[in-house]
């Protein structure tokens, strides 16, 4: 993804801002002070719904948290699953996040 050539498009009203970074496209960018924090009801919607903005965010050394707030212990597995189905889910988030 590195060499990936992405832009980025932020339309809010009337205004149309285009550019290569997240910080082109942003009014109030702030920085080395930015951080992104998505939260998530459960583990596959952060990642289906942001990981690739979670990818070039941290492509232009921005902090990523995510904040799942459930444990997915509740969800589907086998029976031999369910004593590792909550660290399971968690390092598959943490593979397909980079956090």
């Amino acid at each position: 993804m590195e060499n990936e050539q992405i832009q980025f498009v932020r339309l809010v009203g009337n205004e149309r801002r285009v550019g290569s970074r997240l910080a082109e496209v942003s009014r109030h960018w702030q920085g080395d002070r930015e951080c992104f924090l998505f939260v998530s009801p459960h583990d596959d919607d952060a990642v289906l719904g942001a990981g690739l903005l979670m990818q070039l965010a941290k492509r232009e050394k921005v902090p990523v948290y995510v904040l799942i707030v459930t444990d997915g212990s509740m969800g589907y597995c086998t029976m031999q699953e369910q004593a590792t189905i909550t660290q399971t889910r968690y390092q598959r988030v943490s593979t397909a996040t980079g956090t």
